[in-house]
């Protein structure tokens, strides 16, 4: 059936020109200069330009080399470069990372502690309380928070893990002091229990237990204080990422301390099936 038309209008549109989008000169290197502002305009010659890409490639490099040439690299850097934070990042990862690391659990805090002192924590718990940044280059500013953020959580984990291994190390030392006359804890840092809760409470004000990052801190936290049950969720969340023969390892060692010897049992004649020494020819 036709449909018969009533009335037609026209519309006449007018689009106006796309506001020009104003450049912005400023770093964007967020978290290469603890303190600096993100709003600040840098104009850099090409000189400032080419000695900050080199000094971030040997930035780069310091967690590539040996314990002793990393060192010594970083020490090369810090004397011109000491509020860069990325450099300081670099020697906590260079000494976490380090094959004899339970030697240097000291170094570890130190470094750790030295990335936080040269961050302002006050003012990435506070932005992160912001319900709405209506400052010009909100942009920027969230990049170099969230980036920021990052360093801080790092660093804390890192110095909460080495607390937990200084505390874990100076129990399992005390333990076999008490069959041997000879002390066995002496080149292990003095660390107590209240520091370690100090640095989760730190840990929880930036991320949430439950979060990847923090497994680590948790679980430590969780074997200081005895409790294995909070222990065996934090490994249990790890399985699901990546089961490794060390972690199952690591799991079975705390069904010992829970004196679940049946679990135990089962687990271990399991690790002949998941993790064979060879397989058998076809």
């Amino acid at each position: 059936m036709p449909v018969k038309k009533v009335d037609t209008c026209v519309f006449k549109y007018i689009l106006g020109e796309s506001p020009k989008k104003a450049k912005n000169t400023t770093a964007t290197a967020a978290t290469s200069t603890a303190g600096s502002d993100p709003t600040q305009k840098s104009e850099k010659t090409k000189e400032e330009e080419m000695e900050e890409a080199v000094r971030d490639l040997k930035i780069m490099y310091i967690t590539k080399c040996e314990l002793k040439e990393g060192l010594q690299l970083f020490d090369s850097l810090q004397a011109d470069h000491d509020s860069c934070v990325a450099l300081h990042m670099a020697k906590l990862h260079l000494l976490d990372l380090d094959k004899n690391r339970l030697t240097k659990l000291d170094e570890v805090m130190d470094a750790a502690r030295n990335v936080i002192s040269h961050l302002d924590q006050t003012s990435i718990i506070a932005y992160y309380g912001m319900k709405a940044d209506t400052r010009p280059g909100a942009a920027l500013i969230k990049t170099q928070m969230e980036k920021n953020k990052q360093i801080l959580v790092d660093a804390y984990v890192r110095l909460g893990c080495a607390q937990g291994d200084c505390i874990l190390q100076r129990r399992r030392c005390c333990e076999e002091d008490a069959t041997s006359d000879s002390p066995s804890n002496a080149g292990v840092p003095d660390v107590s229990v209240e520091d370690l809760d100090s640095t989760l409470v730190e840990v929880q004000k930036l991320i949430d237990l439950n979060d990847a990052k923090a497994y680590q801190v948790a679980l430590r936290h969780s074997l200081v204080h005895k409790h294995y049950g909070r222990a065996l969720k934090c490994m249990f969340k790890q399985t699901e990422e990546k089961s490794t023969k060390e972690l199952d390892t690591k799991i079975n060692e705390v069904y010992n301390m829970l004196g679940w010897e049946h679990i135990e049992r089962h687990f271990t004649n399991w690790f002949y099936v998941k993790y064979p020494s060879n397989y058998q020819p076809f």
